[in-house]
């Protein structure tokens, strides 16, 4: 679907416009070259051989996620000289004692439009596709292979169906972490200290928090280039980051795919899949600096476009949601359009959909997706707001435990303190995720930022609402919505014990809330590689707090994370009351990259154990080198009780019938 551009205002261009654009053109077009010069220098320069085409041909395949009978697989294959626009091919699923073969329709991701300008080969052209492989055992592993066929060859991957439910003896593993930045970690350490730490088995869950990729990085890069081949440099971007581009020299380079290849694997959306503070405006998303006149006046035509605070709908729903709004109350109130930038929205949409996002659809052709919709929209579907384009809500049921992963990010509006409008979600799968939290003895929720932030009303319920160009929107400046969120998880879990994962903030933690209404370990793991330039952004949120006199959060072991009834808090009477506090009880220093491990094993009838381990990146991939076994920064452990006396208890000790603290080499035994 050919998107519409934002217009400036109806009349044409403005002169300002005009001009600005026609120098920023030149601008970006000498930057260009330059840049073409610097990297046609460096690639072969080192290695003294032919440097790589700019999107290396391969096939890489993943495992997606998984039922107890079934998984998804997904292949992704750069090729050259075929020219097809579908190509069928087979994969096999093996065990010892038998495989199956399944096939499975690759179809072509068109990016000719950008050629002129990325410089790909006119025969090079990336396929994707997915299939789900039924009537599989439970628990059990498996191996994934290409079968031989046009394709590059693939390396095998490792999948694993889901266990019905927890057993003693045999804990469930998982891995959880966020915020990867390929070009940061030069030496793969990621895929070292993944190794060492899972060394004797692979996780049976992986869990990606957000900003798996940075498509806007570096940003120096991305302002300037995205807008002229915006499918292309996320493309290529993926294609790095999971681990199948190497470097302009030939250096191979390993990325994600470690993590990718072992099993399981769900995802969950951040800002950087898109830019930074996605979908509001930014320093570096303005749509080139040759449109930045035409993006300041939409932003303040938006700015201006407010409606009365009301508990009913108060913005018409468009009427054809296949076309992105040009209304500025929709583009403010309502989700924002995948569309509303044109490719340069679309492709993010469209890659993370193919990429990342679980459930079987039809992956996206690229170009050949975007022409205008003909005739009105389908009967039922007028005047309504467009659906999502991934599953916003995944549950993983494995009894006595309930793991939730829901998407806040990509169904945000930009104002965020309407009581009927504004929301990071939609209220539907808001309420199908409570209704999961009410039912599960044991709830793991899963979001891309931690849930432990008190409520922005407490501290600007008497401003006015800002736009800020380099301010970070989070779910507790969602007003209404993030009030109901914690008030209704409060009461329906009604004390039974709650996990919560998060990533973004580049802070590796655990906090436990001191309350026997709200029983909660809170894990956070970010990043697993600082984006490009991350270094720099404590020196800003300092000097942002100087005015307000706020401190940087502390998350050292001890400190208070926050007042339980700050997360309540709110424009209405919450109806439930918390005392208490959150406290860490161990970090890893600020911006360090790290990664959290989980082991959840039955030990009663209504207990289960959960082991949390937060390893230091750096420290194991150097073990891992000297052949040592692997040490976590952080070790904690609890008991979490979900019977007639619910609770969440730590284990400093041994306690009855639980075995001493878990070594640091997951699975624990």
């Amino acid at each position: 679907m050919r998107a519409t551009s934002q217009q400036p205002s109806a009349t044409g261009p403005h002169p300002v416009q005009r001009a600005q654009f026609a120098v920023g053109e030149f601008v970006e077009r000498q930057y260009r070259r330059v840049l073409g010069a610097v990297a046609r220098l460096r690639g072969g320069g080192r290695s003294g051989g032919q440097a790589p085409l700019p999107l290396a041909p391969g096939t890489l395949l993943v495992q997606k996620d998984a039922g107890q009978s079934w998984v998804v697989v997904w292949i992704g294959a750069v090729v050259q000289s075929l020219d097809v626009e579908d190509v069928p091919v087979q994969i096999v699923v093996r065990r010892p004692g038998g495989e199956r073969s399944v096939r499975v329709v690759l179809r072509r991701y068109c990016i000719d439009g950008e050629r002129s300008e990325s410089g790909l080969p006119a025969d090079l052209r990336f396929l994707h596709g997915q299939v789900m492989v039924p009537d599989l055992d439970p628990a059990t592993g498996y191996e994934v292979a290409l079968v031989a066929g046009p394709l590059h060859p693939a390396e095998p991957i490792r999948a694993r169906t889901l266990p019905r439910e927890l057993e003693p003896g045999r804990p469930l593993r998982l891995f959880a972490a966020s915020c990867y930045d390929a070009d940061t970690d030069a030496r793969d350490a990621l895929d070292a200290a993944f190794g060492s730490v899972f060394a004797d088995e692979a996780p049976d869950l992986t869990l990606l928090l957000g900003d798996q990729v940075y498509a806007d990085a570096p940003a120096w890069r991305y302002a300037l280039m995205s807008r002229h081949t915006p499918r292309t440099g996320l493309l290529l971007k993926y294609w790095r980051t999971w681990g199948m581009q190497p470097d302009p020299d030939g250096h191979a380079r390993r990325g994600l795919r470690g993590v990718l290849g072992s099993g399981p694997t769900y995802f969950l959306p951040d800002d950087h899949e898109f830019w930074n503070n996605w979908p509001n405006r930014t320093v570096t998303a303005k749509h080139s600096y040759g449109n930045i006149w035409s993006a300041l006046v939409n932003g303040h035509r938006r700015r201006r476009a407010v409606v009365p605070d009301t508990i009913g709908p108060a913005v018409k729903e468009p009427f054809d949601p296949r076309v992105p709004p040009s209304d500025p109350l929709q583009q403010s109130y309502l989700p924002v359009h995948p569309g509303e930038w044109d490719a340069w929205g679309l492709a993010s949409f469209e890659l993370f959909g193919s990429f990342q996002a679980s459930g079987m659809r039809a992956l996206s052709r690229g170009e050949r997706d975007d022409q205008l919709p003909a005739g009105p929209p389908e009967p039922g579907t007028e005047n309504r707001i467009h659906r999502p384009r991934h599953p916003v809500l995944q549950l993983i049921d494995i009894d006595p435990l309930t793991i939730a992963l829901l998407d806040t990010r990509t169904r945000r509006t930009r104002r965020v303190r309407h009581p009927y409008h504004s929301a990071f979600v939609d209220p539907e799968f808001l309420d199908r995720m409570l209704d999961a939290a009410e039912r599960a003895p044991v709830f793991v929720l899963a979001l891309s930022q931690p849930v432990l932030q008190p409520a922005a009303w407490l501290g600007n319920h008497g401003r006015r609402e800002r736009f800020s160009l380099l301010g970070d929107t989070g779910m507790q400046d969602y007003w209404h919505q993030y009030q109901r969120f914690w008030t209704e998880l409060v009461r329906r879990r009604a004390g039974r014990p709650t996990v919560t994962l998060g990533g973004d903030i580049h802070q590796s933690y655990v906090a436990v809330t001191e309350s026997t209404r709200l029983n909660l370990v809170e894990v956070v793991a970010s990043p697993m590689s600082l984006v490009s330039g991350g270094g720099w952004l404590p020196v800003l949120s300092r000097a942002a707090a100087v005015p307000t006199g706020r401190d940087e959060p502390s998350y050292r072991p001890g400190t208070e994370v926050v007042r339980l009834r700050d997360l309540v808090a709110g424009p209405r009477d919450p109806g439930v009351e918390l005392d208490g506090a959150a406290w860490s009880l161990g970090c890893l220093p600020k911006n360090r990259p790290g990664f959290a491990g989980l082991a959840v094993e039955r030990i009663g009838a209504d207990a289960v154990r959960l082991d949390v381990r937060i390893f230091d990146r750096d420290a194991v991939a150097a073990t891992a080198e000297s052949g040592t076994a692997p040490t976590a920064t952080v070790r904690q452990s609890f008991r979490l009780d979900f019977g007639e006396r619910p609770g969440v208890h730590p284990l400093t000790t041994a306690g009855p019938a639980l075995p001493a603290a878990a070594p640091d080499r997951l699975p624990t035994p």
